[in-house]
């Protein structure tokens, strides 16, 4: 029986479903279906119509459209051969079609589309239960981080576009970003960022090319911003620079400023005016192009800059700006930034941000008074340029420390209020969202955090859980901050799902537990004889949960004069054998690190006698990501109440407190992920290291630095077992995609235990080399020698982004490089030649990278392809691309761009029709494809008019 895609004709959003639901069918194994505008009077068939079209007539008293909204739709599937795809919008039929293909097995990512290698349905025409669903929060989506290699500082034109389809892939409408504003202080010194120029309207020509500007930049190897050593991709070890075809990489937007460095450039008073021009004229097109599409699918866009407006110094000696601006200035800068969007790109809503020290270092009243300030010219500006978008509120904090919520107070309720979690996202939903009053308010949590940049993060039950929060707190928004995309895959999947549905919410407390003593049969006691702080105890507990900011601190424990020989664990370090009496009652821990990602965590292990513990005393000084702290105190009266400077005793600790029940949700990622044999045992072992990952990277100077860790090696390892574990599941894997996905989350959990392993190393030899033993300082330099090789071997072998490249980069610039020139400047005066690393750890043709893969064109539009050949090869990858599901295929080589990078393009006249395509390389008997997958040979694209 031949199978029909009946769609209504007009609506851009219908067809596009159409034409993504008839690929779909053909990449899962059906007829390739025909898209008709009636109803055939025989065959299968997919109707696809907004609520009152015609197609729907004969289906009016079984589609109930009532309370859907503009975004919620039906799945009408109780009849066998029919299936009906509506909603009030071509966007919820679009959701609607998206929403059936993932219930056939096919999972939607940021990344890219995962397609099982085996069949999930096998009647795919059968009768189904009907579905309806509308969205819980009205603005769904991300907001990827500028400023790292690993973020969009990275992506291309083709990259925005293949995010902003996944993002309508996975029924969410809203895509946003920050812009850093220029910073002159050392260390910290860079330019601001291309996203929002800065200036008057009368240097913006009408088509919004700038005839003014000034230096700005997003990241490239070369630079010198967040800690990063500048450095060439050629000079990085083990072959890894061979993935860039540049020494200095950077976006493609940013040619022709390779050599122009960060911080440099901020202090020359003779910076041209219109030097930086020629970026802004790039990205700004960039913004036009992806904005406009994103306008086409339903994808809504949010900009803005930092509040108050920093004035970039060559724009200000450009405009004769001296000192503190005034309002009336700040407003026409206003007035310039609104005038060249509008000439320039669509956009619906321009955000700006209260400033990062908010969070770390608080305000003062004068700083919420210029802020406010600002946003009064901000308005002000809006309405006098007529401009068609809103004004929003973002920042590192909701408002102002005195209130978090005063702003409402003062700005129209038009504007959205929005703020990211604080503490990079271990913090909870800020509760103060719960005060606005009859605003849109956005929630942001964190889907990764960047002290720990370089190492995956699972995050899905607590992604869960800031959404049931964000519900709660009445939020209409919840969106994500994020860098990667293919590393946070289960993050931005969980918090996507729980924009639609929560059904686990049900199992959660209204309050979360971020600390607490730890014990069930824990008891507070009273001491008739004791004096102050010895009058009440607490016994019984295994241990405390402490929320205290990242610092360093001596922690302070004092216990009734009970006799009891103990272990004591506080985090990573074990103190053992030791004893309380009448003469030893304390117990002190000196320099504990804490960092941002962690709580601190006393655990007692009793051997002998009893605990009753009677105070806990925490001293130090606060640090943070980007900027010094402040001295930092607590105390509590274990047992009792608030006495003087100490606060009474806590309640009981409830563990994973901070996160919802993840286990359906990995058994569901797994099975599409590494299939049904290894997906059980998968997501038994996601499900467990959920949250409780171990955090082998830190910020110091700059996102995920591998630090020395004076814990040895030995000692830090059990926290990966769970990397042994999952290795051991690729005997159960047996199609190609699974094989192909299952390595690349084993490569990155085995690069992540060899950066603990790099960082134990680094400590371990400076233990040596202070102690004047160097021969046993050259031996662990042998063993940071070959660490570092396997580690570069499985970071390449990981690689299929441009996140990933990032990460590659990141590694190579800030911790390998330095760690070796540190090892080889303490040693090299003795020994003469070191250890040296291998020029390249992977074989000829390893592997076929794709780092962007579209799946959509728009008509007139070529397709461009980069592919890296890892390991390198003599010879070129080739394509065969044909029309979908029918013809010969046509063969086009790529091109070598440089090292192990190859580019290809296929003119627009080449691609008329929805087409389909492969990859292949022939290297000395092997040979290498793309896309890997049992079942679909191809890569397929539909193109749009």
């Amino acid at each position: 029986m031949k199978n029909y895609i009946v769609a209504e004709q007009g609506d851009h959003a219908v067809l596009l479903a159409a034409k993504e639901l008839r690929r779909y069918l053909y990449v899962l194994g059906e007829e390739l279906p025909e898209i008709v505008s009636s109803i055939p009077e025989e065959g299968n068939c997919m109707i696809l119509a907004v609520k009152g079209h015609g197609l729907l007539e004969k289906y009016t008293s079984v589609l109930d459209h009532t309370g859907l909204g503009e975004e919620g739709y039906l799945l009408y599937g109780r009849e066998k051969g029919v299936k009906i795809f509506t909603g009030n919008t071509g966007i919820s039929v679009l959701y609607a079609v998206y929403r059936f293909l993932e219930l056939q097995g096919i999972g939607f990512y940021l990344h890219g589309d995962v397609i099982p290698d085996k069949k999930c349905r096998e009647d795919i025409w059968g009768t189904v239960p009907d579905i309806r669903e509308t969205p819980l929060f009205r603005e769904r989506g991300i907001l990827p981080f500028h400023d790292f290699p690993e973020g969009p500082d990275w992506w291309n034109k083709d990259d925005y576009f293949a995010v902003l389809t996944q993002l309508a892939k996975m029924r969410a409408n809203f895509f946003a970003l920050h812009t850093y504003p220029e910073n002159q202080d050392a260390p910290k010194a860079m330019t601001a960022e291309p996203l929002v120029w800065i200036g008057k309207k009368e240097d913006c020509r009408e088509d919004g090319t700038v005839k003014a500007s000034y230096p700005v930049q997003h990241f490239k190897t070369n630079g010198n911003s967040w800690g990063y050593h500048p450095m060439e991709t050629g000079d990085y070890p083990c072959g890894t620079g061979n993935v860039f075809e540049t020494d200095s990489y950077g976006a493609d937007y940013m040619k022709g400023y390779e050599e122009d460095i960060y911080s440099t450039e901020l202090h020359e008073n003779t910076v041209p005016a219109d030097k930086y021009n020629q970026m802004f004229h790039a990205y700004g097109q960039l913004l036009q192009d992806t904005f406009s599409y994103a306008k086409e699918i339903g994808v809504k866009t949010c900009i803005g800059t930092e509040a108050p407006l920093t004035i970039p110094e060559t724009a200000r000696h450009h405009l004769a700006i001296a000192g503190e601006a005034d309002e009336d200035t700040v407003e026409a800068l206003y007035e310039g930034i609104f005038e060249r969007i509008k000439r320039l790109h669509p956009l619906d809503y321009y955000w700006m941000w209260t400033p990062e020290d908010w969070t770390w270092l608080g305000n003062t009243k004068e700083d919420t008074h210029k802020t406010i300030r600002d946003f009064a010219c901000a308005l002000r500006a809006k309405e006098r340029t007529e401009a068609p978008f809103e004004l929003a509120v973002c920042g590192w904090t909701l408002g102002p420390r005195e209130d978090r919520a005063a702003f409402d107070n003062y700005l129209p309720k038009s504007m959205p209020f929005s703020c990211i979690n604080r503490n990079v996202g271990f913090d909870p939903i800020e509760p103060k969202f719960q005060d606005l009053k009859g605003r849109p308010a956005w929630a942001i949590p964190w889907m990764e955090d960047d002290p720990a940049m370089i190492s995956p993060q699972l995050w899905a039950g607590r992604m869960r859980r800031d959404a049931f929060d964000a519900k709660r707190y009445h939020c209409s928004g919840l969106l994500g901050i994020h860098w990667r995309t293919r590393n946070i895959a289960p993050n931005a999947k969980a918090l996507m799902e729980s924009a639609w549905e929560q059904p686990w919410g049900k199992e959660l407390d209204g309050e979360i537990s971020l600390e607490g003593y730890i014990g069930k049969e824990s008891y507070a006691v009273r001491y008739p004889d004791g004096g102050n702080l010895s009058a009440t105890a607490r016994k019984g507990m295994s241990g405390y949960q402490l929320k205290i900011p990242a610092g360093n601190y001596t922690v302070q424990l004092d216990f009734r004069p009970d006799t009891a020989k103990l272990d004591i664990k506080v985090n990573h370090l074990t103190l053992r054998d030791l004893e309380i009496n009448e003469e030893h009652t304390r117990i002190l821990v000196p320099g504990m690190e804490v960092e941002q990602d962690t709580s601190l965590r006393i655990t007692f292990f009793t051997k002998e006698g009893s605990l009753a513990l009677t105070a806990i005393e925490i001293l130090g000084a606060t640090k943070n990501n980007q900027l010094s702290g402040n001295d930092f105190s607590r105390k509590i009266n274990c047992g009792g109440e608030a006495w003087k400077d100490y606060e009474a005793d806590l309640p009981p600790h409830k563990e994973n407190g901070r996160y919802a029940p993840v286990r359906d949700f990995y058994e569901r990622f797994s099975a599409i992920e590494f299939g049904d044999r290894a997906g059980n045992e998968a997501a038994r072992i996601l499900t467990e290291m959920d949250g409780h990952l171990p955090r082998p990277s830190r910020w110091e100077d700059g996102p995920g630095n591998i630090y020395q860790n004076d814990i040895p090696w030995e000692e830090m390892q059990s926290q990966y077992k769970f990397t042994e574990q999952f290795e051991q599941l690729g005997k159960y894997i047996s199609g190609e995609g699974e094989k192909e996905r299952f390595d690349y989350w084993n490569h990155t959990f085995q690069a992540m235990k060899k950066t603990a392993e790099l960082g134990c190393l680094w400590g371990s030899f400076e233990k040596q080399y202070k102690v004047g033993a160097q021969d046993a300082a050259l031996d662990v330099y042998r063993n940071i020698v070959r660490t570092i090789e396997v580690l570069d071997f499985h970071l390449l072998m990981a690689l299929q982004t441009y996140g990933d490249m990032g990460v590659l980069a990141n590694i190579q610039q800030r911790s390998v490089v330095p760690i070796l020139k540190d090892c080889q400047s303490k040693l090299g005066n003795r020994y003469g030649e070191l250890p040296k690393l291998k020029e390249n750890v992977l074989e000829a043709a390893s592997k076929l990278v794709v780092p962007t893969v579209r799946t959509s064109l728009k008509r007139g539009e070529s397709l461009k392809l980069k592919v890296i050949v890892l390991g390198g090869s003599d010879n070129a990858p080739a394509i065969y691309f044909r029309k979908l599901g029918e013809g010969k295929y046509k063969e086009k080589t790529f091109e070598k761009l440089a090292r192990w990078v190859y580019i290809l393009e296929i003119p627009a006249d080449e691609l008329q029709a929805d087409f389909e395509y492969h990859i292949c390389l022939e290297h000395k008997g092997k040979s290498l494809e793309f896309p890997r997958s049992s079942r679909c040979k191809n890569q397929t694209v539909i193109v749009m008019e």
